[in-house]
């Protein structure tokens, strides 16, 4: 649930009925030097506020509502008195905002706005009483420097929200005519997805890896973090999302997830399901790649992968990944969902079935089941195991403590991308 209110410059505030949460005496001023102040009140309960403006019953694009401080993209404590500072003539220059209007609108927690960034500059010094700063923006306009700025690949992360499924969902699986397709694994079927989530517009990096280890170099690295096995991402906890309190792995096996939760202020982390990436990755598409290719021009290689991510085929005298976001991103804005590095997912491997369900996955009793599914193809990968349906063989064969399976050779292959439960802490 959201909450808007409008309030004319100069002249200037209204009420709207209780509600939570709820805005009301938004009062907009603009001082002799153009900036404009916006002050507003928020009761009901704390809440995520946003500003957008228009003039002459216009509204402003969203990227030139920027340069904004104060009580805006963040978490809200409800009182009076709240104010935001919009810096008009760096982010709307030559312009007048005679007769604008301010827009202050509250997000519920439980229904946040489309990206959430967390400032990871801080790393191991963050505390839970003193987190990551962390922001929202209502879309990839209103992101500081634009999503593909070089901050959100090292020392941010960025997150973006996915809606649920409709009541007829999306099809899971790929078509029986695809190169490369494998009936056992890959049979298509019908998968509701009933919550929200939070899902990285980017594969996990180097540089934001180092950040969380503490590590001061290379910390500027927008390479894929490879080479961590399941067990250190996620430990022993077999629901979704991750849970610190039924981890029974050791502190060092389990420190990954456990640190991105501490730091992040309670956010609940972890990988995504295997419905969940999926649903990320087609982006609305039903064929082979997500940019609407429906099959595959050879099972090795493909024209229109090639702009799509780094694989066999495009690979030339690389011999490992690209940096994060160097290919097209998909129409919801996930980059690398085809190629670069195989992405883990929560999910145990399992034979799939033409049998509705409603938000899947499947997770593992014991120790002995580390047959976790890894996603979306790698830079040493033909085009066929980079197909939005493709789940390929996971990595791990028996428990075991030391390697759990993954071997020296495939790790440059392996990385993972950070989902998160859409309810704010």
């Amino acid at each position: 649930m959201k909450r808007t209110l409008i309030a004319g410059l100069f002249a200037l505030s209204a009420s709207v009925a209780c509600a939570a949460p709820d805005v009301s005496n938004v009062v907009m001023t603009q001082g002799a030097d153009r900036r404009v102040t916006v002050t507003y009140d928020l009761a009901g309960e704390d809440a995520i506020v946003t500003l957008s403006v228009e003039t002459n019953g216009v509204p402003l694009a969203e990227g030139e509502v920027a340069n904004l401080s104060g009580d805006v993209n963040k978490v809200i404590a409800v009182g009076a008195g709240k104010t935001i500072v919009w810096e008009a003539t760096r982010s709307w220059p030559n312009h007048k905002v005679d007769n604008a209007r301010a827009r202050v609108t509250a997000w519920s927690k439980r229904a946040p706005p489309r990206y959430v960034v967390f400032d990871m500059t801080r790393g191991m010094a963050a505390t839970a009483a003193n987190p990551w700063p962390m922001t929202f923006y209502t879309s990839a306009e209103t992101v500081p420097g634009g999503i593909t700025n070089r901050r959100y690949k090292t020392t941010h992360l960025i997150l973006r929200r996915v809606d649920p499924t409709d009541d007829l969902g999306f099809v899971m699986g790929s078509h029986s005519s695809e190169a490369g397709y494998n009936s056992t694994f890959e049979m298509r079927h019908n998968v509701r997805i009933t919550k929200p989530y939070y899902l990285g517009v980017y594969e996990f990096t180097e540089g934001q890896r180092n950040l969380l280890n503490g590590d001061a170099v290379s910390t500027g690295s927008a390479y894929p973090a490879t080479g961590m096995r399941w067990q250190l991402l996620h430990g022993t906890c077999y629901t979704w999302p991750y849970d610190a309190s039924v981890d029974t792995a050791s502190a060092t096996q389990a420190k990954f997830l456990i640190n991105l939760r501490n730091y992040s202020g309670g956010f609940l982390f972890d990988l995504p399901t295997d419905a969940q990436w999926e649903y990320a990755c087609r982006a609305g598409t039903t064929g082979a790649f997500n940019d609407g290719t429906e099959f595959l021009e050879s099972t090795a290689t493909d024209s229109r992968l090639d702009e799509l991510g780094l694989y066999k085929g495009n690979l030339g005298d690389r011999t490992g990944p690209a940096e994060v976001g160097s290919f097209k991103p998909n129409a919801w804005g996930f980059y690398d969902m085809h190629g670069n590095v195989r992405e883990w997912v929560f999910d145990r491997r399992g034979p799939m079935t033409n049998a509705d369900a409603v938000d899947p996955y499947k997770s593992n009793a014991t120790q002995q089941s580390w047959n976790r599914i890894v996603r979306g193809g790698s830079w040493g990968d033909e085009a066929r195991y980079c197909r939005s349906g493709s789940r390929a063989l996971s990595f791990y064969t028996n428990y075991n403590a030391t390697e759990n399976g993954l071997t020296e050779e495939r790790r440059p292959f392996v990385g993972f991308r950070i989902a998160a439960q859409v309810e704010v802490p």
